[in-house]
């Protein structure tokens, strides 16, 4: 859990750039698989708790979604 707590960041990052690079409604399944191939790439131990991970980047699309930072 502390691994996922401190790749918080760098998750963040990482969906913020893909947003900005694929900006188009309706490709967040492309979205996401994209991200989990870069986060487990680079950090392969978070493969076996990538549930979790996926939980955090749904949570942070949705408050990204609803304050704007998103535009749509």
């Amino acid at each position: 859990i502390s691994t996922v707590l401190q790749l918080i960041p760098t998750i963040l990052e990482v969906i913020k750039a893909v947003e900005t690079q694929i900006p188009q409604t309706g490709k967040g399944k492309e979205k996401l698989e994209f991200v989990k191939n870069v986060i487990t790439t680079a950090y392969p131990q978070v493969v076996e708790m990538w549930g979790m991970v996926e939980k955090i980047i749904s949570a942070a699309v949705t408050l990204y979604n609803a304050t704007g930072t998103f535009k749509k």
